[in-house]
């Protein structure tokens, strides 16, 4: 079993390139991705979002990428002639209009002014970036499958201690279900002796008989526990199994509404809410189930 929370982060360098992915995955219906990447990694974005259909399946992924080049022809400075040549006549119109004297600023002068120097990146090795980017990228997704795993068994713990708890509350359910029409003839029973009044045996009999279709749960207790013993199966299963999961918990939440509505014993009523809640849990955490 798998969760859909996971979390991996990996760093690859080569030849003064250093790459580093991160992923952070939640749970959601379908694979949702939100990628973070650096400009000069956008004709990479179709690669990430590939990598990523084929490593997730379900679930929220938030991917962030951050490139750094530190190699020493990562950037190169360039010179606008033209604007410089500019700034020095400007500076020597201003100098003769106001009468002034002396030597034009130095070169540093103009060299700091806006636009004179600009900082150049080179262009990339788009075969280096690539390799980086898939290296970096196949290990922050392994990192999260290993996490999913972890998380997984956690959550399948979980769940099989709700599920034993919910079938125990079915087998109370079952025991008590045995005992209603019995127990409804008996107070029938005592009822008429109390008032002192005698009934006819076969329409006393009629009476149980309706009594006990009118609350019959048995056959909504024998889908609930047909229902537990197929997620317990399907909680040692491999694969994605959350889409399964979720469906049962649907139908077993059925049968336990269904047990509530035609209950007319209090215990019964308590029971089937007890279920219901035990239900509504296993629902909680089967929404991280991948």
């Amino acid at each position: 079993m798998l969760s859909m929370t996971g979390y991996g982060q990996a760093r690859r360098e080569a030849d003064g390139r250093i790459m580093t992915a991160e992923v952070r995955c939640v749970n959601h219906r379908f694979l949702d991705l939100g990628l973070r990447l650096p400009r000069t990694l956008n004709a990479l974005e179709g690669l990430t979002r590939q990598l990523a259909g084929e490593m997730l399946t379900r679930g929220h992924a938030d991917i962030t990428v951050t490139y750094l080049n530190t190699r020493e022809d990562a950037v190169t400075v360039q010179l606008d002639e033209g604007l410089a040549k500019a700034y020095q006549e400007a500076v020597y119109r201003l100098r003769d209009t106001l009468g002034l004297l002396g030597e034009c600023p130095p070169v540093a002068y103009y060299a700091s002014l806006p636009g004179v120097l600009r900082e150049q990146p080179a262009d990339e090795d788009m075969d280096a970036l690539t390799a980086l980017l898939t290296d970096a990228l196949t290990d922050a997704f392994r990192q999260v499958s290993e996490a999913r795993a972890r998380e997984g068994e956690r959550l399948r713990a979980d769940l099989k201690a709700h599920l034993d708890l919910l079938s125990g509350l079915v087998r109370q359910l079952t025991a008590l279900a045995e005992d209603l029409p019995a127990g409804y003839q008996a107070r029938l029973t005592e009822r008429l002796a109390r008032l002192d009044a005698s009934a006819d045996p076969q329409r006393l009999a009629q009476e149980v008989a309706i009594f006990a279709d009118r609350c019959a749960i048995d056959e909504e207790l024998s889908r609930l526990t047909a229902h537990i013993a197929e997620m317990n199966r399907l909680l040692d299963a491999p694969g994605a199994l959350g889409k399964q999961i979720d469906f049962l918990l649907q139908e077993m939440n059925r049968e336990a509404n269904t047990t509530a509505s035609k209950s007319v014993s209090l215990e019964v009523t308590q029971l089937a809410v007890q279920c219901k809640n035990e239900i509504e849990k296993l629902r909680e955490q089967a929404q991280n189930i991948l």
